[in-house]
């Protein structure tokens, strides 16, 4: 499940968990504390890439996570002014491409088509093993 689906409701109702409710309680701070720099997920049938996340909240610093996984039956997301974790979603069949090359990760999602859905960068948070 993911920690913060772009599909599914986040919060739980009459008595039960929200979809990725127990992985931002036991993952997301552990991702946060060793400056993890980003996750990828899967579960919702879509396309998503949140902001960087600290706590659930947008931070530079914070960390990203991609996927959602949009292979099987596709699901239209929620829209980010639904969800302000969320920075880009889209309902097509896609497949991510990362690279990761020093201090730079970069993430690339491409639809069925090939036409490239979305692109960006990420540093590494840790400190650099040169010298």
């Amino acid at each position: 499940m993911p920690a913060y689906p772009s599909y599914r409701p986040p919060a739980g109702e009459n008595g039960k968990f929200g979809t990725g409710e127990e992985q931002r309680r036991h993952w997301c701070p552990l991702f946060e504390r060793y400056k993890v720099d980003f996750v990828l997920e899967h579960h919702d049938h879509t396309f998503k890439r949140t902001h960087p996340l600290t706590n659930g909240l947008k931070d530079k610093h914070g960390v990203l996570y991609l996927g959602d996984g949009s292979w099987g039956k596709l699901r239209v997301p929620k829209e980010p002014e639904d969800r302000p974790y969320l920075a880009a979603v889209s309902s097509s069949y896609h497949m991510t491409v990362h690279r990761l090359e020093g201090d730079q990760r970069f993430h690339v999602a491409l639809e069925e088509s090939g036409k490239v859905a979305d692109v960006c960068m990420t540093s590494s948070k840790r400190p650099s093993r040169r010298g």
